[in-house]
Parts: C-alpha cells; sequence; structure tokens
C-alpha cells in the first residue's frame, strides 16, 4: 500500500459517532488514550470501496489551473 494521509504534522480532531471519518478509521480510534500515536491501516474496501466506472469523471483540460503538468495516469 501506500501513505494516503497521516496528521503527524497536524493532528485530527474529530468527534466519534458524527460520521466524520470512515467507520473502520473510527474503530481503530476507539479505546486509544490522549498523546497515544497508533498507526491504522485501512483496505480500500473499507475506505472508498473498489474502483467503478460509473464514480470516474471526464473533465475537460481546460477545468485545471495553466502551467500544471496534465499527463494520463497522473494522480
Amino acid at each position: 500500500g501506500r501513505i494516503f494521509d497521516n496528521t503527524e504534522e497536524n493532528p485530527l480532531t474529530i468527534t466519534l459517532g458524527d460520521d466524520e471519518v470512515f467507520p473502520a478509521l473510527e474503530a481503530g480510534i476507539v479505546g486509544m488514550k490522549a498523546g497515544e500515536v497508533k498507526n491504522i491501516f485501512l483496505h480500500t474496501r473499507d475506505a472508498y470501496g473498489p474502483r467503478r466506472p460509473e464514480n470516474i469523471l471526464k473533465v475537460k483540460k481546460e477545468m485545471f489551473p495553466s502551467g500544471k503538468e496534465l499527463r494520463v495516469g497522473l494522480k
């Protein structure tokens, strides 16, 4: 896998039970103590789910700021 996000520089503040984060992430947070550091790994099915063609949007090149490199497969 790869790191999607981390909160080392800017700690994340959430309210448990408010549906602010993925349920699997919230489940990993439950029981932590104040100041505790923990790595939580999520499988794609527990985050955004599998890749689905109907969720892919086509956007015109003109919609992006000029001067930015655009190429197929860029993330």
